[in-house]
């Protein structure tokens, strides 16, 4: 191998790590994912020193450099480039933060505005106080379901990966768990009270009954419904349980202006 062949493969070698170099600047990746880029430049380095030392036994040299410093130098690539490639994988992962709505009271619209106030992952989220994670939410615009003082609890169960664990402490709290019905158009306290009695006491369970169903619930109750506002009650229910609120909203003013949503 002449010494114009070991300048160019010394200048690409450098000009890979310099590259790779730049790119997890970029990433800020962790100190082992630098493994790669080091390995590069002193294979660039060696073949810099074999292209300017001077020339002695051509032959004996290029043996050397192909039978025992190749495959060591690949081998080193390789195993770099093992090393690297968990932790540009954490690095990625890291950034893209966990599915925050796996925990139960979080939809789509809620974990983003969490993750526009920074709160991307299950551990960030365990360690927040539920005044701090609804504090969050107001300065991104969003809204706390019902059960925010349970989403601590929630993540820290994620964040171990003890998904067993997380289901059963939900379903504990679901027993007794009720939504505040009363944000439904044309529901008021004593409306509520009797769907909460009959044990419709959620956003869900309103939200799969019938107009006529709930009227035989009240009806049972001797709780009297004023207006039509009863028939909207399912599908308002259906946007709250889904945390669609600009939705409900816009529903809510639609069945208004074709004459219904009064108060009962």
């Amino acid at each position: 191998m002449d010494r114009q062949a070991r300048t160019l493969i010394a200048v690409a070698f450098l000009t890979l790590a310099a590259f790779l170099s730049a790119d997890l600047l970029v990433q800020r990746a962790p100190l082992n994912a630098w493994l790669l880029p080091g390995v590069l430049a002193f294979i660039g380095l060696i073949f810099v020193w074999l292209g300017v030392r001077p020339e002695r036994d051509s032959s004996a040299q290029d043996e050397w450099a192909e039978t025992a410093l190749t495959p060591a130098l690949a081998e080193g690539v390789q195993t770099a480039a093992l090393l690297r490639a968990p932790a540009l994988e954490a690095s990625v992962e890291a950034e893209a933060g966990d599915d925050l709505t796996m925990i139960d009271g979080i939809g789509p619209k809620t974990a983003e505005a969490l993750k526009a106030a920074g709160v991307t992952t299950f551990a960030a989220l365990g360690e927040m106080k539920p005044e701090a994670i609804a504090e969050a939410l107001r300065k991104e615009g969003g809204r706390a379901g019902g059960n925010l003082d349970t989403w601590p609890q929630q993540a820290r169960f994620a964040a171990r990966g003890d998904w067993s664990g997380m289901r059963r402490y939900v379903s504990g709290l679901k027993a007794d768990q009720t939504d505040d019905l009363l944000v439904l158009d044309g529901i008021g306290p004593k409306i509520a009270d009797a769907l909460k009695a009959a044990g419709v006491g959620t956003f869900a369970a309103v939200s799969e009954k019938t107009p006529d169903e709930l009227r035989a619930i009240l009806e049972g109750a001797g709780v009297a419904v004023v207006g039509s506002s009863i028939e909207t009650w399912p599908r308002q229910a259906k946007f709250a349980a889904d945390e669609d609120w600009p939705a409900m909203m816009r529903y809510i003013a639609e069945t208004k202006k074709a004459g219904g949503g009064e108060e009962g």
